[in-house]
């Protein structure tokens, strides 16, 4: 797929998630290859991001940057040190990396990547979604907070139940379910702040949503 055909999917995918792309509409907030203002054509030197994204029209500077590439660019991290130039240069937050296959995000001043829920974003996001983020991390589920003893022993009770309720019903199993849950957790928050590059399929956020267990344990 060439660029431009990576291009126009990006396009789609934006349009999805809220963004105005169409130039005749007041509330665009979307630009290719061209930022808003005179200002900011005059900080690029001559060099343009692929896509500039707005917070709002009354905003001067923009939310983030996309740098597009083809299909088959594998490397696609390689892109990340012109994106973070055009970023600067702009005043952008965020930078976004997509080749159709894959989407990178980007916190310029955190200089992480971008979390949702504690899983890295894999996917473009709604404008309402950036501006909620508190520096690279946007939590949208609600977390059990243990303040007690009472607390946990009242979340175990919990999870003790549901696992009941699914047929687990013999204390060895329950025990081993209880300890691939704790792994699960532990080595998920371990891969977050030691950068182990586990796929996002075999962590705890993966599961979550899918498993009986429907609290968190921080």
């Amino acid at each position: 797929m060439i660029e431009r055909e990576v291009d126009n999917r990006l396009e789609q995918e934006l349009v999805k998630k809220g963004w105005i792309i169409n130039s005749g509409d007041p509330e665009q907030n979307v630009y290719r290859q061209n930022p808003r203002t005179k200002e900011e054509k005059l900080s690029l030197l001559g060099t343009f991001p692929d896509f500039v994204l707005y917070e709002s029209t009354k905003k001067y500077s923009p939310i983030a940057v996309i740098e597009t590439k083809k299909s088959n660019h594998t490397t696609l991290e390689d892109a990340l040190e012109q994106g973070v130039d055009y970023a600067r240069k702009l005043n952008a937050k965020y930078v976004f990396l997509y080749n159709a296959n894959r989407f990178i995000s980007y916190s310029v001043a955190e200089d992480k990547p971008l979390f949702v829920d504690g899983v890295e974003v894999s996917e473009v996001l709604s404008l309402k979604e950036l501006k909620q983020f508190k520096g690279n991390r946007l939590e949208t589920a609600s977390k059990t907070i243990i303040r007690s003893k009472a607390d946990l022993i009242d979340i175990f009770k919990y999870a003790n139940d549901r696992l009941r309720e699914a047929g687990v019903t013999v204390g060895m199993p329950r025990f081993v379910e209880f300890s691939n849950l704790l792994f699960l957790k532990l080595i998920s928050e371990k891969n977050e702040e030691n950068h182990y590059g586990l796929p996002s399929h075999v962590l705890w956020d993966s599961y979550r949503e899918k498993m009986v267990l429907s609290f968190y344990l921080i």
